[in-house]
């Protein structure tokens, strides 16, 4: 069973005596077509800069993450992975009040608590598809607060089109608010323009966008994320912050990985194979409420009589995780989440659950 941060292998291994090579984790959203061969090619051509300090200017992947996503690259601040743009960007503008929309990744909450940030929690119900329209034109949103969404959301899966978000930044600006919208799991849609506020971030004062490599690269041992902002923000946020925080490997990595167009390619077909094959299982399964996955990961709600917690150690001793979401705000531990990998990975999930069903 897992709680907190998913991926969190090598606990994982030491918990079922294995090494972590030998597990199926199923907790971390990360992509099983990773890393790209061009970034591994990248970090073995360039291992022998390990012996100076990182380029604290980031400019090589500046102008890699520049030419994918169309942004001057004043725009853009490189981190350490989107944990690191999250802190950043709430330890910068420390807003009076930070707005999360719950259930949410846990490092909103603590980036905020981090900075002293008065927290308050928006409930998203599952009744509404989890849409945060209704939800947020009753918070008492005041100048200097900050409104964090997220897009793809986790842990559900919804999801909402630039349109939709432009709306809250109009919401947040009318307040004199900042919005903060994490879209690190964007870039497993193929349909990304249609949702990402890239654009408009880099020409708004009060609007930041988070991204990650992380994730849709698999290379979460490197970790590597971004800011995007207005010019003048991303400079002022980047006098204050360590500029040694992304190293040298991650820099290359990135920049190799974001110019490799075949890759996403392949990513997206892949997995609209699989999430057609989680929704002809799991979305059939009379003891499981799925929710349209719109990412590289699966939410469910299991049926009341199934233990929860004993199916959970039973994927622990075949050496598989998955992430409870028992200590999100607003779900329980009948809740999960489980990454979408290779079909054969896949399949041994989905058939451990139905053994450990038929076993009861």
């Amino acid at each position: 069973m897992t709680h907190g941060h998913g991926g969190r292998i090598y606990e994982y291994a030491e918990k079922v005596g294995v090494t972590a090579h030998e597990l199926l984790d199923f907790s971390a959203n990360m992509n099983p077509l990773g890393p790209p061969a061009a970034a591994l090619v990248a970090v073995w051509d360039h291992l022998p800069e390990i012996r100076h300090y990182p380029d604290a200017r980031h400019r090589a992947v500046r102008e890699a993450i520049g030419e994918r996503f169309d942004l001057p690259i004043d725009s853009i601040l490189c981190t350490n992975g989107a944990a690191e743009a999250i802190d950043i960007a709430i330890r910068y503008l420390l807003p009076g009040t930070v707005w999360i929309f719950e259930p949410a990744f846990a490092e909103y909450a603590h980036a905020a608590a981090r900075s002293r940030c008065r927290i308050e929690r928006l409930y998203l119900s599952p009744d509404a598809n989890w849409n945060w329209f209704d939800v947020l034109y009753t918070a008492a949103v005041r100048p200097g607060d900050m409104i964090v969404l997220n897009n793809p959301h986790n842990p559900t899966g919804a999801m909402w089109t630039r349109a939709q978000v432009e709306m809250a930044i109009r919401f947040a600006s009318e307040r004199r608010a900042w919005l903060l919208v994490d879209e690190s799991f964007l870039d497993f849609r193929d349909d990304e323009a249609n949702h990402s506020v890239l654009s408009q971030a880099v020409v708004t004062k009060d609007v930041l966008v988070v991204r990650s490599a992380t994730k849709i690269y698999a290379i979460p041992g490197l970790r590597f994320g971004f800011l995007a902002g207005h010019p003048s923000l991303i400079r002022e946020i980047a006098e204050h912050r360590d500029p040694w925080s992304v190293n040298q490997l991650a820099q290359r990595a990135a920049a190799a990985a974001y110019r490799d167009g075949s890759f996403l390619k392949a990513t997206h077909a892949w997995l609209a194979r699989e999430r057609a094959w989680v929704h002809s299982t799991w979305g059939r399964h009379k003891g499981v409420q799925l929710y349209p996955p719109s990412a590289n990961y699966a939410f469910c709600r299991l049926a009341d009589e199934i233990p929860v917690a004993k199916m959970l150690n039973a994927f622990a001793a075949r050496g598989m995780f998955v992430r409870s979401c028992a200590n999100y705000h607003g779900l329980n531990d009948h809740h999960i989440r489980f990454a979408i990998r290779l079909r054969t990975d896949n399949e041994r999930l989905y058939d451990a659950f139905c053994s450990f069903l038929a076993a009861l």
